[in-house]
This record gives C-alpha cells, sequence and structure tokens, in this order.
C-alpha cells in the first residue's frame, strides 16, 4: 500500500473535525455577535436621542440672538417664537 493511499483516511478525517469545530465555533460565536449587535444598537439609540436633544437646546438656546440678528424680521420672529 503506497503513502498516498494511508493518507487519504487521514485527510478526510481532519477535514471532517476541521469543518466540526468550524461550525461549533459559528454557533457559538453568532450568539455572542447578536448579543454584542443589540447592545450596540441601543447604544446608538441613546446617543442619537441625546444629540437630538443637544439640537433643540442649542435651537431654542439660539432664539434670542436670531431676533436680533436681522431687525427686519424681527417682528415676523417674536410673531413666530409667541406661538
Amino acid at each position: 500500500m503506497s503513502t498516498c493511499s494511508r493518507l487519504g483516511p487521514v485527510q478526510a478525517g481532519l477535514i471532517s473535525m476541521a469543518a466540526v469545530s468550524t461550525a461549533l465555533l459559528t454557533r457559538s460565536s453568532a450568539k455572542f455577535f447578536a448579543r454584542d449587535a443589540r447592545a450596540v444598537g441601543a447604544l446608538g439609540a441613546t446617543a442619537a436621542e441625546c444629540f437630538g436633544a443637544i439640537r433643540t437646546v442649542r435651537a431654542f438656546s439660539g432664539e434670542k440672538s436670531e431676533m436680533n440678528v436681522s431687525p427686519s424680521h424681527s417682528s415676523e420672529l417674536k410673531t413666530i417664537a409667541a406661538m
């Protein structure tokens, strides 16, 4: 029996063991990455909410300075701001 014919079953066994271990690793890491993706999504939503709040505060804080920039539109801005 030649060396090549003896190595065939060994290679088949090694390849099948590698395939099984890869499948197990993929299954276990998929659960971890799904949990991680949910956490990152929650953090992203929190950050978006925070930045939205910052923009809102800036918009309302800058209201007085905008009224002073253009005197011709001052009365219109005051009317809009009073609504």
